[in-house]
């Protein structure tokens, strides 16, 4: 079975991460945020951490969402926003660990950063997708575009594509985050 999380909050918080990780405290997010609670992160393995490097996380076929900011180094600058930098202090750059260990394993991979990378994937030809399209939670829905994220109906229809190709057929988590300030 193929296995997706689809999400417009970060891939880490609460709700996304309730299918692949065990944490005391949901803010766990990265090392850092497991620092500034007071634990080691060598101990108390962070979400993100969590995804990346523990099964089964690291048999997710397809992952999209925000939170490129948990998943890349203090050093790293986010690929959008030059003035950003990753949140990680333990040096892990989660993207380019994560596409080497599925060249090593002859897996078809493809990380992705932006809307435009989104829809010209080749599904047909990709059995993993890994796309963080925000430092933190996507933008909503008005401002999407703006800000080159695609929209949650976007993405599970990728989401669905790569998916479907399993004849044992699959489990797509999806979830789209609620924009209190109009309520």
């Amino acid at each position: 079975m193929s296995t997706g999380i689809v999400t417009t909050t970060d891939v880490t918080d609460a709700s996304p991460s309730g299918t692949y990780a065990h944490v005391a405290n949901r803010a766990f997010q990265s090392d850092t945020l497991v620092k500034l609670f007071g634990h080691d992160p060598e101990t108390c393995h962070d979400i993100a951490k969590q995804l990346m490097l523990q099964s089964p996380g690291t048999g997710i076929n397809v992952i999209l969402g925000g939170g490129r900011a948990q998943f890349t180094p203090f050093s790293e600058v986010d690929p959008e926003y030059p003035l950003l930098r990753g949140g990680r202090g333990d040096g892990h750059n989660f993207p380019l660990e994560w596409l080497e260990s599925k060249a090593s394993a002859n897996q078809s991979a493809k990380y992705i950063t932006s809307r435009d990378e989104l829809l010209e994937v080749d599904v047909e030809n990709t059995d993993y997708l890994f796309g963080l399209f925000a430092p933190g939670n996507m933008a909503f829905l008005d401002k999407q575009e703006a800000e080159n994220d695609p929209s949650l109906a976007e993405m599970t229809e990728v989401a669905i594509k790569i998916l479907s190709k399993n004849p044992k057929g699959f489990y797509l988590f999806v979830e789209g985050k609620l924009d209190c300030s109009t309520m």
